[in-house]
């Protein structure tokens, strides 16, 4: 097969596993609500904890994060290259953001985006949790501070040689995370400090 079309093949399987969300699903189940009539209106497990609790945050966060890693690994085990890596992690991201079968209403990406850049480099996320946990120290507000981080993820992969067709896929994830997380970095900006 010609490996453009299979690279295809393979990037419409992770935008289609990006889509699957349990966030939604536990809660239809759980309640008969859509999650996405509450809190902030997306699916993801932080607004699920809010409707089920702790326990269902860590079983959403949880495969929301091995559903980003799945299309990684499975293309490198097809011997896809570095820069087809990249664009299946920017697929799965963008598939749990946009899910076709919830009309382009998902999460925001967080934990789906950090399980692929895991499969691509365990350095990449080791890098961003610093760069968050540096952030936090005066921030105090770990949502914020791990989006201020994002921006380490590619920079760091150039850094550590990474092919620029790679830097530039982790580049443009980040630019979907802020996209879906413009709200929160609106917040950092318009809330004024407690006295």
């Amino acid at each position: 097969m010609n490996p453009v079309v299979a690279g295809g093949l393979v990037a419409a399987g992770a935008y289609l596993l990006g889509g699957l969300s349990p966030g939604h699903w536990f809660v239809k189940r759980r309640t008969g609500i859509d999650v996405r009539s509450q809190g902030t209106g997306v699916t993801g497990a932080t607004n699920v904890a809010r409707i089920l609790g702790r326990r269902a945050f860590v079983i959403v966060a949880g495969i929301d994060f091995v559903k980003g890693a799945v299309p990684v690994v499975a293309g490198r085990l097809l011997g896809f290259d570095d820069s087809w890596l990249g664009f299946f992690c920017f697929a799965v991201t963008a598939g749990h953001i946009w899910p076709i079968q919830l009309g382009f209403r998902g999460g925001k990406g967080a934990a789906t985006s950090t399980g692929g850049w895991l499969a691509i480099d365990w350095r990449l996320v080791l890098i961003g949790l610093a760069g968050t946990s540096a952030a936090f120290v005066f921030l105090r507000r770990f949502a914020v501070s791990g989006l201020l981080a994002m921006p380490l993820v590619p920079v760091a992969a150039w850094l550590l040689g990474a092919p620029p067709a790679r830097t530039a896929w982790l580049a443009a994830i980040v630019a979907l995370l802020y996209w879906a997380h413009r709200s929160n970095l609106k917040s950092l900006f318009t809330e004024r400090p407690k006295a």
